[in-house]
C-alpha cells in the first residue's frame, strides 16, 4: 500500500453507547449519576437527566460499556431504590440502503458527519464478513438524523464512483450489535480503489451530467418499486382480510353443523335407549304375565299389557283374544252378589301378600278355569322336595282348590 493510499485511510469512528438508568429520586442531580457509574470506570460523554420523572440516559464511550455497566446496575439500590438499567437504543439512527459492496463503516461515517454529530456508523456484514449492503448511521441529536433525511431525499447521495444513488429511511432497531464492515477488512483490489478514487457529493448538484441523469433514473425506479411494494402490500393485506373473513364464516358454520350433529346423535341415542328400555319392559311384563297365567289360569283376554304390544302380534294365534267364556256366577250361598275373583297386580306374583279370604260357599267352576297347579321351578321342583308338586300332587293345594281359594 502506498503512503498516499494510507493517508487517504478513512479514520475510524468513535464507538458510544446509551444507557439507561430508572428508579431514581426526584432529588438526584447530575453529579449523582456520575458518581454512580464512576465504579465501573466508563467515560459519560453526555447526559440527560429527568429528576421529576425518575430516569435518566447516560452516553457512554465504548460500543459494549452501556451492555456492561446495566448488567452490573441493574437491581442494585441507590438512596433506597432498587435501580433499573438497561442498554437504551438511539432513537436518532438511519437506514442506509443499495450500498457498494466497497462501503465500509469508516466511509459511511465520513459521508454522514456533514449532517451533525455521528455517534456510530455500521456496515451490516454477513457470516463470512462481507457487506449486506446496507448499514445504520447512529446520530448525537434527532434533529440531525431528520436532516441528513430530508437532504438525502432531496439530493440523491453518491458515496461511491457509481452514479447509483443510496437509499435513506428510518431505522427500526433490533436486537443485534454487529460489529460492521471496517476498512482493514476490505479486500483490497483494483476495483475497490476506482470505487473510493472519487468523493462523496449530491447528484443533483450536477444537472447536465451523466450521473445526474443515472441518479434520476435510478431514484424513478426506486420510486416505482416503493409504489408497486406498497400496492402489492394492500393486494395482499385485502387478499388476507378476505380469506381470515372466510376462514371465520366457515369456523362458525363447521361449529354449528358440528353442534348439530352431536345434538343429533345425542337425541338419536337417548331414543334408541329408550326404546330398548321399553322393549324389555314390555318383554319383563309379558313373562310375568305368562308365568301369571300357567300358575293361576287367567283368561288371555285379561292380560293388561295387550295394549302395549304392537298390532300386528295381535293376529297371531298365541296372542288372539281367545274364544267366549260362559257367564259364571258370583253369587254366595245366600244369594248375595259377590265380587268376582281378585286377579293378581300385573307385575307378578307377589309372594309376600296374604290369600284373599272369601265367603265360604258352593263354587261353580268351569273346565277350562281348572287351575293346573305352580309353574315348574328348578329351584323347588326336584326329587324330595314337598313345597311345590305339578298338578295337584299337593295335598294343601288340592284342599285349597276344592274350598274354591286361589293363589
Amino acid at each position: 500500500m502506498s503512503e498516499e493510499q494510507t493517508n487517504n485511510e478513512p479514520k475510524a469512528p468513535p464507538l458510544y453507547s446509551r444507557l439507561y438508568i430508572g428508579s431514581l429520586i426526584p432529588a438526584t442531580t447530575d453529579a449523582d449519576v456520575r458518581e454512580l457509574l464512576k465504579p465501573f470506570g466508563v467515560k459519560v460523554v453526555d447526559m440527560y437527566l429527568n429528576a421529576p420523572k425518575g430516569f435518566a440516559f447516560a452516553k457512554l464511550e465504548g460500543k459494549e460499556s452501556a451492555v456492561r455497566v446495566a448488567a452490573k446496575l441493574n437491581g442494585s439500590k441507590f438512596k433506597g431504590r432498587v435501580l433499573r438499567a438497561t442498554r437504551a437504543y438511539n432513537n436518532a439512527s438511519l437506514w442506509v440502503g443499495d450500498l457498494n459492496p466497497y462501503v465500509t463503516n469508516e466511509l459511511l461515517f465520513e459521508a454522514f458527519s456533514q449532517f451533525g454529530q455521528v455517534e456510530r456508523a455500521i456496515v451490516s456484514t454477513d457470516d463470512k464478513g462481507f457487506s449486506n449492503t446496507w448499514g445504520k448511521v447512529e446520530f448525537a441529536k434527532k434533529r440531525d438524523a431528520l436532516r441528513a433525511l430530508k437532504s438525502c431525499e432531496d439530493g440523491w447521495i453518491l458515496l461511491t464512483r457509481s452514479w447509483k444513488p443510496v437509499r435513506v429511511a428510518t431505522y427500526v432497531h433490533r436486537d443485534e450489535d454487529e460489529e460492521g464492515f471496517k476498512y482493514e477488512r476490505m479486500r483490497e483490489t483494483p476495483l475497490s480503489h476506482a470505487e473510493l478514487s472519487t468523493h462523496v457529493r449530491f447528484a443533483k448538484g450536477m444537472p447536465e451530467s451523466l450521473e445526474f441523469e443515472y441518479a434520476q433514473k435510478w431514484m424513478s425506479l426506486f420510486a416505482r418499486e416503493k409504489n408497486r411494494k406498497a400496492a402489492l402490500r394492500e393486494e395482499l393485506r385485502e387478499e388476507r382480510m378476505a380469506l381470515e373473513k372466510d376462514m371465520k364464516t366457515v369456523m362458525v358454520e363447521e361449529e354449528r353443523r358440528r353442534k348439530t350433529m352431536h345434538m343429533q346423535r345425542s337425541q338419536e341415542a337417548e331414543r334408541m335407549d329408550m326404546e330398548a328400555r321399553q322393549e324389555a319392559e314390555r318383554w319383563e311384563r309379558e313373562r310375568r304375565w305368562a308365568m301369571e297365567q300357567k300358575m293361576y289360569g287367567l283368561p288371555q283376554n285379561q292380560n293388561p299389557y295387550m295394549n302395549d304390544r304392537p298390532h300386528s302380534q295381535h293376529d297371531h294365534g298365541h296372542n288372539a283374544p281367545p274364544h267366549h267364556e260362559p257367564h259364571q256366577d258370583h253369587r254366595g250361598p245366600e244369594g248375595h252378589e259377590r265380587p268376582p275373583p281378585r286377579q293378581r297386580p300385573p307385575f307378578g306374583n307377589r309372594p309376600d301378600h296374604p290369600p284373599h279370604h272369601d265367603h265360604p260357599g258352593p263354587q261353580h267352576h268351569h273346565p277350562a278355569q281348572h287351575h293346573p297347579g305352580p309353574p315348574h321351578n328348578p329351584r323347588y321342583d326336584h326329587p324330595g322336595s314337598h313345597q311345590f308338586k305339578r298338578g295337584h300332587e299337593n295335598p294343601h293345594h288340592e284342599e285349597q282348590h276344592k274350598r274354591g281359594r286361589r293363589f
